[in-house]
């Protein structure tokens, strides 16, 4: 079972039940999808960010009895590092508060973000061509220091107030 949002225009944003696959049992396991770049933004007129959504669907798939666990299909670039750690925040919460398991499967991108929205779930499925992984930034320097102090090459800052350079 997937949900997706769609816009009333009196009832504000509402989730609409979609069968995937009908195996005619009573037990469901629902589906909800990461794609694209995460962020904070509005993904509709209505207002509605990418995390909002998610918990929209997360406390849907925890008041629905038959709902026995959640796939995350993430397929994401990553994203917004605040939006991402939301979202790790949701689906960590859900599973603690609910006991219902979290199964992240990675699409063919699970970067960055992608990757740390999968981490607290309890089972992470990814293909052996999925590019993932990629947490943090990297970056590259020189250090000059000993070479300055071997030259007498030092750092002056001029100010116009005590603290200015704090």
């Amino acid at each position: 079972v997937g949900v997706k949002v769609s816009g009333t225009r009196n009832a504000g944003r509402r989730l609409e039940e979609v069968i995937i696959k009908d195996n005619d049992t009573a037990n469901k396991i629902a589906v909800v999808d990461v794609d694209g770049i995460i962020t904070g933004q509005m993904i509709d007129r209505g207002g509605v960010t990418l995390v909002d959504l998610i918990k929209e669907q997360l406390n849907r798939a925890d008041e629905d009895h038959k709902v026995k666990a959640v796939l995350l299909r993430v397929n994401s670039p990553g994203g917004e590092v605040l939006a991402s750690d939301e979202i790790y925040r949701l689906l960590a919460k859900f599973q603690k508060e609910s006991g219902k398991p979290v199964v992240a499967s990675m699409g063919s991108l699970a970067a960055s973000g992608g990757y740390y929205v999968s981490a607290p779930c309890r089972w992470i499925v990814a293909n052996e061509l999925t590019i993932t992984g990629s947490i943090g930034v990297i970056m590259h320097g020189y250090n000059y220091r000993g070479l300055m102090d071997k030259i007498g090459l030092r750092p002056e800052v001029y100010k116009s107030g005590k603290f200015k350079d704090m």
